[in-house]
């Protein structure tokens, strides 16, 4: 069978879903199943790759604020004072509102990949994760596009600690 997952944070980022469903991914592929992931755009990661069964697809925009902290051990890269002064803009007002999902405008672009693949591979069925909620709420539009599709929303904890996600503003 073909399967979707829509996950906004996917492998080789290091948050808990990413490492979990990483490996449930992988097990489903050992079972004989093609996987597609849909994840969201991210520098110094490809827009695809594949390993085994897996086929990785991002898309969608670098959130604005990814990238301006160095990693450690890398040097820190030349200060962007245009791009400095729009996520302090962003900070001080939007960053406000759009708590516990940062990650809305990523939909958009999940959808219409999601439905192109859904279309276009077959997919038999299709799985999102949260945190954050966008992941559903694409599956929800697309379960609308697609109502035979099955869908299995996987919540997670939210109450769990992710150092990613802020617990409030």
């Amino acid at each position: 069978m073909r399967l979707l997952i829509l996950s906004v944070s996917f492998y080789p980022e290091e948050t808990p879903h990413a490492i979990r469903w990483k490996r449930l991914a992988e097990a489903m592929a050992e079972a004989g199943h093609e996987i597609w992931v849909l994840s969201r755009r991210m520098p110094g990661i490809p827009d695809e790759s594949q390993w085994g069964r897996i086929r990785i697809i991002r898309t969608g925009r670098v959130p604005l604020g990814i990238g301006l902290k160095p990693k450690p051990g890398e040097p820190p890269a030349r200060p962007n004072l245009l791009l400095a002064f729009l996520v302090r803009i962003r900070n001080a007002s939007w960053k406000k509102v759009w708590w516990p999902d940062a990650s809305v405008f990523w939909l958009i672009h999940a959808y219409r990949q999601a439905v192109r693949l859904i279309r276009e591979k077959q997919i038999g069925r299709m799985y999102t994760l949260s945190l954050p909620f966008t992941s559903h709420l694409a599956g929800y539009l697309i379960k609308r596009k697609f109502p035979g599709l099955p869908w299995f929303a996987d919540h997670g904890d939210p109450f769990s600690v992710e150092g990613v996600i802020p617990q409030n503003n």
